[in-house]
């Protein structure tokens, strides 16, 4: 397993980590009234399942390639450059810093892309590389999650986007730590409104293409059904929170 992606996961439990991942639960929120489909995979930690708890899709599975929480959940574990899923299968799929510990993150999203159905969204979470995180990265020996993660730029990743045909049609920058401004105060609206630019994490929607004649929908395989032998099969428990 990736170590980076494994300091990362143990991160995700510690203060600042549990930090991160409510606001981008809070954020992630307000989309998925908006988002309709029947499938969704979430490319992550066992713990960023909850980013999907308000989520109305019922069908949802956890890849991971951490193997410790496998049983915890609906979580297949795999490489996320060689995903087990049949081609055009998948309507949903969420990057919550996946890009960032990948040790190809552009051939992560040449995978999503092949399993994505057309018009298919993919959401991508990523921590801003100037903004607070970012300089906050800069300034360390970027041994230890999360700053040993790659930052790249929503502009790097919608020119990724746009190669692999996607269309980007929503991008935000959430999130200014409690370092620089409070929660809710005066100072972090006027940073969302003015200086955007400036937050600790981007949120970018896309929408994968269509071109000509849109095929009828294909019919969903079993996880289990797809997945390469050798591999350990997903449990079959709803995806729940810590």
């Amino acid at each position: 397993m990736n170590e980076r992606y494994q300091q990362f996961s143990h991160w995700l439990r510690h203060t600042f980590g549990q930090l991160v991942l409510k606001e981008e639960q809070n954020y992630l929120q307000s989309l998925w009234d908006k988002i309709i489909g029947d499938y969704l995979l979430i490319l992550g930690d066992h713990i960023q399942g909850r980013l999907a708890e308000k989520c109305n899709i019922k069908k949802r599975w956890i890849v991971s390639p951490n193997d410790k929480f496998v049983g915890g959940s609906h979580l297949v574990f795999a490489n996320y450059e060689e995903l087990p899923f049949a081609s055009n299968c998948v309507d949903i799929v969420l990057l919550p810093h996946t890009l960032e510990f990948a040790e190809d993150p552009y051939q992560v999203l040449r995978e999503v892309e092949i399993i994505m159905r057309p018009e298919g969204q993919l959401i991508v979470i990523g921590f801003n590389p100037w903004g607070y995180y970012g300089l906050r990265r800069l300034l360390s020996l970027r041994k230890r999650a999360p700053w040993s993660g790659e930052f790249r730029s929503a502009s790097r990743i919608k020119e990724w986007l746009k190669v692999l045909n996607f269309d980007v049609i929503k991008k935000e920058h959430i999130f200014c730590h409690p370092l620089i401004a409070k929660r809710g105060g005066v100072l972090e609206k006027c940073i969302k409104t003015y200086l955007p630019i400036l937050c600790g994490i981007y949120v970018i929607v896309a929408k994968k293409k269509v071109f000509g004649v849109t095929p009828s929908a294909l019919k969903w395989k079993k996880v289990t059904e797809v997945i390469q032998k050798g591999i350990a099969e997903p449990a079959t428990n709803e995806i729940h929170s810590d």
